[in-house]
């Protein structure tokens, strides 16, 4: 297991992770699936302009110490994509998260 020590944006699909170790045979450029071994935890983090939602998580998650904001939805607890990407969020808890502009609340 890695964990995410940095991330520098570039555009709105791409970034820069640091991760605190090498990963064998992880190449610059390699996509990856980010995913924790027990529970995934997400804080200090912001999470800005997106236009559906910004965080989409399928394990037990908490996120804390953030925001999310001018974003489409914040998160999706009910997939409307029949299950395309997989199935919704099982438990998450937000600890001092701000949620501030979302704009897509139907």
């Amino acid at each position: 297991m890695a964990v995410i020590i940095d991330f520098e944006h570039i555009n709105h699909r791409r970034g820069w992770l640091t991760l605190d170790k090498d990963i064998k045979n992880l190449k610059v450029g390699t996509r990856i699936y980010l995913q924790a071994e027990n529970e995934a935890i997400i804080q200090n983090s912001s999470f800005e302009t997106q236009l559906q939602r910004a965080i989409l998580t399928h394990q037990h998650t908490t996120a804390r110490n953030g925001a999310i904001i001018n974003n489409g939805k914040g998160l999706d607890q009910v997939l409307r994509s029949c299950g395309i990407e997989g199935p919704p969020s099982q438990r998450v808890i937000f600890d001092n998260v701000a949620f501030v502009d979302l704009f897509n609340l139907d």
